[in-house]
């Protein structure tokens, strides 16, 4: 097999190849080493040992339990990572009762329409803030949804309404909605609302 390196210079790429038999014992050469597994390649213009930039290669000695402790850490930091994309994005993330009671928000929502999180949660209705011309049509919608859900029995709704702000004006939003009452750690419906430009 021909491996080749490309570079702006002139300067030849080595090619250093570690591999390991099955008794874990390494050994190192130029080319192929005829061993059965080849663990990983080194493209070191010195011709140096070492993997290239971004391979966390295995090694023969290390045990599953390390794997499976690895896996488990880059787990938790993509779930810390979704957190921060609800928690700081720029769009209002509400979880609500199918009847409106608002369970959750993030600090958009305080941003956006000028109340407190915390002194919303479990008290305020989302309804009651609709504009009243817009009430009929936003039921009709979450009507269709739940009439229209999909195999997985989750249904979407979208819809553009008016939302009353603390300072008592209204601001024309555009609403999806995530049917997920049966959602353990959810139970109820994800709103992702951002302001409706026309």
């Amino acid at each position: 097999m021909r491996l080749a390196s490309r570079s702006r210079r002139s300067t030849r790429c080595s090619v250093r190849v570690r591999s390991y038999p099955a008794d874990g014992a390494g050994s190192e050469g130029i080319g192929n080493c005829g061993y059965r597994e080849t663990r990983h390649i080194c493209f070191r213009r010195d011709g140096g040992a070492g993997p290239r930039r971004g391979i966390s290669p295995s090694t023969a000695s290390e045990s599953a339990g390390e794997e499976e402790e690895r896996m488990d850490e880059a787990k938790k930091r993509t779930e810390v990572d979704y957190k921060k994309l609800v928690e700081y994005g720029g769009h209002v993330v509400k979880i609500c009762t199918p009847d409106g009671t608002l369970l959750y928000a993030n600090p958009a929502f305080e941003r956006v329409y000028g109340y407190s999180v915390e002194e919303s949660v479990g008290k305020m209705n989302v309804i009651d803030y609709l504009h009243p011309d817009d009430v009929e049509g936003v039921a009709r919608e979450t009507e269709r949804a739940l009439r229209e859900a999909g195999p997985d029995g989750i249904a979407r709704s979208w819809a553009v309404y008016r939302f009353r702000c603390a300072d008592g004006e209204y601001k024309k939003m555009w609403a999806v909605g995530t049917y997920l009452v049966n959602e353990p750690g959810i139970e109820g419906v994800i709103i992702n609302t951002t302001e409706f430009v026309a």
